[in-house]
């Protein structure tokens, strides 16, 4: 795992995004049928690329899909950087979705952008480390022309590759980053105002921890946001939709979040993130061969035990349990793998 790149921001959670349908005029084209044959045929044109978009959101849980007279359609299986056709619930065109409460991240390119979402039931291990509400997915839908009329469709993962080489030339993939994201934000009703009830309740209806937003990959850096006080991770709904147009962000970072609840002493909480850091850590780099907040970029020393206790832990009669307890809270180590801290002020919000 690369160094850590960790981030504070001191604000308010914002009402997530949304998306808004576009009429069923407006995203269909009056070709009808013949759109869809000449998509399949090579077409690349608004009106092709929509239709085979509305084809792939009806068959992609089909391994044996409807396919146009004369063709054969077999689905890649899946594999580095390709999602497989079966791993999405749901696979919807982002065309046909307008993105109200963020700017709209689409550019032009080879392919058709999908917001792929699948719900996070456990079904693979890691996915304790993404977020509860849903797995979204920005994904760019390709054809690739063999022979005797067969057209494989790769769903390729838009967040690890920009290009995809066809008939020996190198294209860029279109992407549309927010329409994915703002699925996922709309499923985080209950998270708006967990970070200010959480502290009138000393509850919370959410357990901290780590919420992966892209899939893990070892050769790009972590980029760790933490929200502050009164807040939740949908603070950084604004930023983590901008970081993700840029492409040379894209490229070298991984987005994480980190949700902690706002009742419990500042330490304390500090100690859970490391703990889950490590925990999490070891599950994505238990060899430790790949190339929070101030709690894991510096070493304490005595500050902030001296700043409540007036002797050592030490002359303490305490178990040893306890005494494990106090020095994990009050000492720590800090953490290699952190390579550097960015704390915000800004409160602004701009979602709606």
């Amino acid at each position: 795992m690369k160094p850590i790149l960790i981030a504070c921001l001191f604000l308010a959670a914002c009402a997530p995004a949304k998306l808004v349908r576009l009429s069923t005029s407006s995203t269909r084209s009056s070709a009808g049928s013949s759109d869809f044959v000449r998509a399949f045929a090579g077409a690349t044109d608004e009106a092709a690329i929509r239709s085979l978009g509305q084809w792939i959101a009806k068959n992609h849980g089909n391994l044996s899909p409807d396919s146009p007279p004369g063709y054969r359609v077999p689905w890649h299986p899946g594999g580095p950087g390709i999602f497989p056709p079966r791993y999405f619930d749901r696979l919807e065109p982002a065309g046909t979705f307008k993105v109200r409460g963020l700017e709209h991240h689409r550019m032009d390119g080879t392919g058709v952008p999908l917001a792929g979402y699948r719900e996070n039931r456990g079904r693979e291990t890691i996915e304790k480390w993404y977020p509860p509400e849903g797995i979204t997915r920005a994904v760019t839908a390709v054809a690739i022309y063999g022979p005797e009329g067969a057209v494989e469709i790769r769903l390729i993962d838009r967040m690890r590759t920009d290009t995809v080489t066809l008939a020996g030339k190198r294209q860029p993939l279109a992407p549309d980053f927010t329409v994915p994201f703002t699925t996922l934000l709309e499923k985080t009703g209950p998270l708006q105002s967990s970070g200010s009830t959480s502290v009138i309740r000393a509850q919370s209806d959410r357990e901290p921890g780590f919420a992966l937003m892209e899939p893990y990959d070892p050769k790009r850096a972590p980029l760790i946001l933490i929200h502050g006080l009164f807040s939740t991770p949908l603070a950084w709904a604004e930023l983590t939709n901008e970081l993700w147009a840029v492409p040379a962000i894209r490229s070298r970072y991984q987005i994480w979040h980190y949700l902690y609840p706002t009742y419990p002493p500042a330490l304390h909480s500090a100690r859970v993130v490391r703990d889950q850091l490590d925990e999490l850590h070891d599950f994505l780099d238990p060899q430790r061969d790949d190339p929070v907040a101030k709690t894991l970029a510096v070493d304490p020393r005595d500050a902030f035990w001296d700043a409540v206790f007036t002797r050592p832990l030490a002359t303490f009669d305490l178990t040893p349990a306890e005494q494990i307890t106090l020095r994990e809270a009050f000492y720590w180590k800090p953490r290699g793998n952190v390579d550097r801290l960015i704390s915000s002020q800004n409160r602004r919000c701009s979602i709606a």
